[in-house]
C-alpha cells in the first residue's frame, strides 16, 4: 500500500513539475513576443503635416471629397496614387474595433514582419502594436476626419518612430467604411526587415 501511495505522489509531483515547466515556457514566449513599447502617441493637426508625401496624399483626399462630408471610395483611383502605393494600406471597417486589410503596403514594416492583407488588426501577434493601430483607425472612423499621429516607441529596446496619416472614405457619403492609411518613417530599427524581405524575396 505504501509503495502504491509513493508511486501516486511521485506521479503527481511529475505532473506538477511538467505543468510548471510548460507554464514558464509559455510565459517566457509571451514575453519575447511583447516587443513593442509605446513611449508617446501624439495627435497632430492635419494641416501641420511636415512630410511632403503625406501632405500630397491629404491634398488628394481633400480634392476627392469636394464639398461633401466624406469622399466616395468608389471614386478613388489607386493608380493615381503611384508614389504612395508602396506605403499605402486600404482597410475595410467591419465594426467597432475591427479593421480588415484589403491591401497592405509592401514597403511598410510592422513588428510581426508579415503581410497583413486579408487579416484584421486583431490578428497582429504583437498585441500592443495591434491595439495602437486599432485605436488610431477607430478614432478616424468615429470622427470622420483625417487623423495624423506621431508615435515614438521602442521595439526590442531599439528606437522606433513614425507618423501615420489615416483618411476616411465612404460609400454613402456619411458612414465610414474604408480607410486609407500611410505611415511616414522617422526611425526604424535596422533589425526590422520588410515583410517581403522576411520571406526571402526582394520586398517592394
Amino acid at each position: 500500500m505504501r509503495c502504491r501511495l509513493r508511486d501516486v505522489f511521485s506521479g503527481l509531483r511529475f505532473v506538477y513539475v511538467l505543468g510548471l515547466l510548460v507554464y514558464l515556457y509559455h510565459a517566457a514566449d509571451a514575453g519575447r513576443r511583447i516587443m513593442f513599447e509605446i513611449v508617446s502617441d501624439r495627435l497632430i493637426p492635419a494641416n501641420a503635416i511636415a512630410d511632403e508625401r503625406l501632405r500630397r496624399l491629404l491634398e488628394y483626399w481633400i480634392a476627392l471629397r469636394g464639398s461633401r462630408i466624406l469622399p466616395s471610395w468608389s471614386e478613388a483611383i489607386l493608380s493615381e496614387l503611384g508614389e504612395h502605393l508602396d506605403r499605402l494600406h486600404v482597410l475595410a471597417y467591419e465594426g467597432p474595433g475591427r479593421f480588415r486589410f484589403l491591401r497592405h503596403g509592401g514597403g511598410v514594416t510592422n513588428p510581426d514582419v508579415r503581410d497583413m492583407t486579408g487579416l484584421t488588426t486583431q490578428d497582429y501577434r504583437d498585441k500592443r502594436f495591434g491595439g495602437l493601430v486599432t485605436r488610431h483607425y477607430q478614432e478616424c472612423s468615429d470622427r470622420r476626419v483625417p487623423i495624423y499621429r506621431h508615435v515614438v516607441a521602442r521595439l526590442s529596446g531599439e528606437p522606433y518612430e513614425f507618423y501615420r496619416l489615416i483618411l476616411p472614405l465612404s460609400d454613402d457619403g456619411l458612414r465610414v467604411n474604408i480607410l486609407l492609411a500611410s505611415p511616414g518613417r522617422i526611425t526604424v530599427p535596422p533589425s526590422l526587415p520588410l515583410p517581403g524581405e522576411a520571406r526571402g524575396s526582394s520586398g517592394s
